[in-house]
């Protein structure tokens, strides 16, 4: 535990991450556990074990498994069409495809969803206009689903989503520090959610952070609070199930049953979230999506996984049902943070390191300025497709990679999400990515090694500025175009991509967003020819006057 926290502490600075409770444990409780940085940074208040954090996805497993048992006692089939139990519920020509199992595994073809309203209800049939263009598919992460998943439990179950929770999962397995939703009364049980104080730019190392915005949440795909010492609880119900020994509760009922478990980690998806594995950690040999769960390979072994990412709060959760340990990483770091993602991966590598007997005790490097620790990038000189302006990309005697641009120099780091950045300060407004071709990208110029030899033809596009919701969970993007082509460039946010995403016309003022997804911009309003305002999957945004 001492090489895992001397690894957290030190990555405090390189990460957007005020603090964090870190947390391994088995079937019998927990076997070690540290608490690290600060639960409150304003108040300079330490974090402790004791705090609580938002799970965000991590809740999706608690909605899988009301789910599943809810199947296994035949009051619903996973084969059954999500309309059939809710007939207000309108997934468009499709929705006559749609089952119960494709909304679990995320293979419904449904969007992410917007988060643009407090009421999973309200959302939606607020998103209902943005009917799966195709389904089943392969594997498209739907926070919508798992929502629409909440309202069949609810009416299949008899009582509410939350309801069930505590029912079925929190009571029995006594975990009194865990909310099946989140209010306004609960917010001083928490560690303060931390997101980046600048929302218009990417994070970068030295940046400053803000406390989070607080709201109440009721959300079947994201709504659970709960300590490191419940989340072990709940882990061991995992880990007693694979090894065929449930947990029962005080009437002899078993908690999670082996049928149920067996459904939620063998009924998989072809594909699964991507997973952010750093150096030195067990590679993943494969991992696909089951139901409410991620079923990894790693080294031989299975485990179920799965992160979470909320306004404030980055988590992630890990069981290792052959070593029968969990490892877990609660912070309050903003969920596009994958820190927690990070931290986890190279404590569980450290720890089969030392159950196997073959660990050195050294660790690896999160510090994002050395670029030994980074794919190689390109450097030299390099020339503005847009106005032939020069900057140089040189690597300095201690591996570091720096920027000059005109008078300007500045330090590039790579950052948890892979993209890259600069604090050159002409450069901060965008990702400054390397690219396979030996160029650099940033915003709507590209960097090639050839100085253009006349400058391109002025090209102005109606959608290209700068846009902005005050939802918090992908407050804001901007539209540029480069070499020809439109694309959305997010600086962060819980739900943002974390790529630039193509844009193409589908249909008139219809823009796909990326290749491989349902995703949609519709343009809301145009004055003089400009877009005014644009609905992303339900949520509408306006152009600001900030570039």
């Amino acid at each position: 535990m001492e090489w895992w926290t001397s690894l957290v502490t030190a990555s405090l600075g390189h990460f957007p991450v005020p603090g964090a409770v870190l947390t391994i444990s088995n079937r019998s409780g927990i076997l070690a556990q540290s608490s690290v940085g600060f639960a409150d940074v304003a108040r300079a208040v330490p974090m402790h074990h004791d705090h609580r954090f938002e799970l965000g996805s991590i809740a999706k497993t608690f909605t899988a498994w009301v789910i599943v048992a809810l199947a296994d006692e035949g009051r619903l089939s996973l084969d059954d069409l999500a309309e059939a139990h809710l007939p207000w519920l309108d997934l468009g020509p499709l929705g006559d495809r749609i089952t119960i199992r494709h909304l679990l595994t995320h293979t419904a073809g449904t969007v992410l969803g917007a988060d643009a309203l407090p009421d999973d209800l309200a959302e939606i049939l607020n998103a209902q206009a943005f009917a799966p263009t195709q389904t089943p598919v392969s594997f498209h992460y739907s926070n919508l689903g798992y929502q629409i998943l909440g309202q069949v439990a609810a009416a299949c179950g008899g009582t509410t989503l939350a309801e069930q929770v505590r029912q079925r999962i929190l009571r029995p397995l006594g975990m009194t520090e865990t909310l099946a939703e989140v209010t306004f009364a609960d917010r001083e049980r928490l560690a303060v959610g931390h997101w980046p104080a600048r929302p218009d730019q990417p994070w970068l190392p030295g940046d400053p952070l803000a406390e989070a915005t607080w709201f109440e949440l009721d959300a079947a795909s994201g709504n659970i609070v709960a300590s490191a010492r419940d989340l072990a609880r709940f882990s061991s119900a995992f880990l007693a199930a694979y090894r065929g020994e449930p947990l029962v509760d005080s009437s002899g009922r078993e908690i999670l049953s082996r049928a149920v478990f067996t459904t939620m980690t063998e009924t998989l998806a072809n594909g699964g979230e991507p997973c952010h594995v750093p150096e030195g950690a067990c590679p993943v040999r494969q991992s696909r999506y089951g139901c409410g769960v991620n079923t990894e390979r790693i080294d031989g072994g299975t485990l179920v996984t799965h992160g979470g990412g909320m306004v404030g709060y980055s988590t992630f959760w890990m069981v290792d049902l052959e070593q029968d340990v969990a490892v877990s990483v609660l912070t309050n770091s903003n969920g596009d943070s994958y820190v927690s993602h990070l931290l986890a991966r190279a404590g569980h590598g450290e720890l089969r390191r030392q159950l196997a007997g073959v660990s050195d005790g050294s660790r690896p490097s999160f510090d994002p300025t050395v670029r030994g620790h980074h794919p190689a990038c390109p450097v030299g000189r390099f020339f503005s497709d847009q106005d032939g302006s020069e900057l140089s990309v040189t690597l300095d005697a201690d591996d570091v990679v720096r920027v000059r641009r005109a008078d300007e120099v500045g330090t590039v780091f790579q950052l948890t999400n892979g993209r890259w950045g600069t604090t050159v300060p002409s450069l901060r407004r965008f990702y400054f990515d390397p690219q396979p071709d030996d160029t650099w990208t940033w915003g709507p110029v590209t960097y090639g090694r050839d100085r253009p030899a006349t400058a391109p033809a002025p090209f102005h596009h109606p959608l290209v500025g700068h846009y902005r919701t005050f939802s918090p969970w992908f407050p804001e993007f901007r539209i540029v175009s480069r070499g020809g082509v439109l694309y959305l460039a997010a600086p962060g946010g819980t739900e943002a991509p974390a790529d630039d995403l193509a844009l193409a016309e589908v249909e008139p003022g219809v823009w796909s967003m990326g290749s491989d997804g349902p995703e949609r911009l519709v343009v809301v309003a145009s004055v003089d020819g400009v877009v005014v305002s644009l609905n992303r999957d339900g949520c509408v945004y306006s152009r600001v006057f900030s570039a």
